[in-house]
């Protein structure tokens, strides 16, 4: 909210004129008669009055504009009048803000007794502090992320490793032994109950050896049967 630049009062009273650089003014009756002449140039003008001291101020001037735009007011800690746009939005003034962020500034103004120069060394002092914090505020995330990184960079290396490990220490798959059906099992039997017969009669004649020149003796008893059955023929 804007105030009166002489007394600080706050209301006003507003209003609006045209303003003819050349004219002629004529009386008729009760009322004057303003008549443009050649070249005229009109004008709009805003004016507002403070309804406090009664000051009159033309809006339109640029040097009036500025000093309603740019203006005072005080600090409502310290009292002190300081360009509106110094203060907070709890209407504190840039110097009692520096006080109570930094208190070796407590007795700033020991140092001069120019409140402009105070005003400028604590708005130095508080770009500072900002930039200040705003660097450890940035250190303090680079060394989080170098944290995130390092852990997501283990995890990476963790999981190759594991990867690797499992593709040459992993065992090979046995295979479930097929169970065999009745016919098979038949046929197994089978073969292993075939006998080599050329293998087994030559083991045996391995074993047995006769000598040609030495007949076995016969039994009497064959001897007999074999004569009863082959006669001799009648001549």
């Amino acid at each position: 909210m804007k105030i009166c630049p002489k007394c600080g009062g706050k209301d006003f009273s507003t209003g609006y004129s045209f303003q003819n650089s050349i004219a002629t003014i004529d009386f008729t009756g009760d009322e004057f008669i303003f008549t443009p002449e050649s070249g005229n140039e009109t004008k709009e003008r805003k004016i507002c009055t403070c309804l406090n001291c009664g000051a009159h101020f033309d809006l339109t001037d640029e040097a009036t504009r500025q000093s309603f735009i740019h203006q005072l007011k005080e600090c409502k800690t310290c009292g002190n009048k300081v360009p509106e746009e110094e203060l907070d939005e709890n209407g504190v003034c840039i110097v009692c803000r520096l006080k109570e962020a930094d208190p070796s500034f407590a007795n700033i103004e020991s140092i001069t007794t120019d409140f402009n120069m105070i005003r400028m060394m604590a708005s130095l002092r508080m770009d500072n502090l900002k930039l200040s914090k705003d660097n450890e505020k940035l250190k303090k995330e680079i060394e989080l992320s170098k944290v995130v990184q390092e852990k997501i960079d283990n995890a990476s290396t963790e999981a190759t490793e594991k990867s690797e490990e499992q593709v040459t220490e992993e065992p090979k798959k046995r295979g479930r032994k097929k169970k065999p059906v009745e016919g098979e099992i038949v046929r197994e039997e089978q073969q292993n109950n075939v006998v080599d017969v050329d293998q087994q009669s030559t083991t045996v004649d391995n074993d047995i050896q006769i000598d040609e020149n030495v007949a076995p003796e016969m039994p009497q008893e064959v001897v007999d049967l074999q004569n009863a059955m082959n006669p001799p023929e009648e001549v």
